[in-house]
């Protein structure tokens, strides 16, 4: 959400300083993109999916001055048909966007473009279309690396997603290498407790199990636990994936007496989420 709010920011920023003359439409997609972004932060789902769609319609209406405002919008609405398996949708939105983001609009906004490629590229790793999706993967990377600072904590994002990919299909050393450097970049940045951290800091620890290096894999989900419990607090429902997974891998080490506290702490959060 707080990175949803920053992107809308910069969108904000950038749409304040178009013509008059369609100011009027720009507020109209803003109020609509804001309610959708509530919409979200609420977990109502349904009055996200219908304010993105009404915000894409907005954007579309000044899309030849400035297409971001459409594609952000077109980006949110496709990762919600993607929650809810509705693939065909999701595709289509994300196809709509990338056709904004693909002509004359990709020189002056490309990091839009690479945000696009993302969300397709996770699509298709859900489909199991493999080869796709590392495509997909492999020109957002290029885009950031071509615009972004080495150590730009966006260029992560690409990073863990190829990662997820490799790790998913089996190719376990290029995965470690695409968390590591991903890794590197969030602890230089934002140092070695932020919340951003668990992703490839979990994504490494997995590698690690099926290495089988039960140490490290212990560890690294001990310290993912660490930051998730220091950020979100002990009893966050985002906590649930970790807990289970590192009982997991303390039963897999022998260690029952330690994964069972961490599997009663998932069950209980459990009922209190609604086990979804």
């Amino acid at each position: 959400m707080r990175h949803a709010v920053l992107v809308l920011g910069a969108v904000i920023t950038v749409l304040a300083q178009c013509a008059s003359v369609w100011a009027a439409d720009v507020e109209t997609w803003e109020k609509s993109f804001n309610a959708g972004l509530e919409a979200e932060a609420r977990g109502d789902m349904p009055g996200a999916l219908k304010a993105f769609t009404a915000s894409s319609v907005d954007g579309d209406k000044f899309a030849s001055k400035e297409a971001w405002p459409a594609v952000i919008s077109l980006n949110k609405l496709a990762a919600i048909y993607r929650l809810q398996g509705d693939m065909k949708k999701a595709e289509e939105n994300y196809r709509k966007a990338l056709g904004h983001v693909k002509g004359t609009f990709s020189n002056k906004n490309p990091l839009a473009v690479a945000t696009t490629l993302n969300g397709l590229a996770g699509l298709y790793q859900g489909q199991g279309k493999f080869k796709e999706a590392e495509n997909f993967y492999k020109e957002a990377i290029e885009i950031d690396e071509k615009l972004l600072d080495q150590n730009d904590p966006r260029r992560a994002k690409n990073l863990i997603g190829i990662g997820d990919l490799y790790l998913a299909f089996g190719q376990i050393p290029k995965a470690a290498d695409f968390y590591v450097r991903s890794l590197r970049i969030l602890e230089k940045v934002l140092g070695p407790d932020h919340r951003d951290l668990v992703e490839p800091v979990t994504g490494l620890a997995t590698v690690a199990f099926t290495n089988g290096q039960l140490g490290q894999a212990e560890r690294l989900y001990k310290r993912a636990l660490l930051i998730q419990e220091r950020s979100l607090g002990a009893d966050h429902c985002d906590i649930r994936r970790t807990l289970s997974s590192f009982a997991s891998i303390l039963r897999a080490a022998g260690s029952d007496d330690d994964a069972e506290p961490l599997e009663k702490r998932a069950e209980t959060l459990d009922q209190k989420c609604g086990g979804g």
